[in-house]
C-alpha cells in the first residue's frame, strides 16, 4: 500500500517525486557540427574571449576536450560533464 509518508512502496525511479531528472544532450548542444567556442552550447551561445570560456578550456584541458574543435568529436561522458556541471 503506497503512502505518501512512507517510502515504503515508492516508485523506484522517481522515488514517489513523480519526477525524473534527465537532461536532454540534443537540446544542450542542438548543433554538433559548431565548436563549444562557435555556439554548440544552446544556453551560452556564441562565446567570445571571455571568463565563461576560459573557465571551459581549463575543464577541456583537464577531462580531454578542446573548446575550439567540433562538439562531435565530444566522448558521452564529456557531454554529460558538460550539460550536469
Amino acid at each position: 500500500m503506497f503512502s505518501f509518508n512512507s517510502p515504503y512502496g515508492a516508485c523506484t525511479e522517481c522515488h514517489g517525486l513523480g519526477e525524473i531528472m534527465q537532461i536532454s544532450e540534443d537540446l544542450v548542444i542542438p548543433d554538433r557540427s559548431k565548436s563549444l567556442m562557435d555556439g554548440a552550447l544552446a544556453v551560452y551561445g556564441k562565446i567570445d574571449i571571455s571568463w565563461r570560456i576560459q573557465q571551459l578550456a581549463a575543464v577541456g584541458k583537464k577531462y580531454g576536450f578542446d573548446v575550439l574543435h567540433r562538439s562531435t568529436n565530444l566522448q558521452k561522458a564529456d557531454t554529460n560533464f558538460i550539460a550536469w556541471n
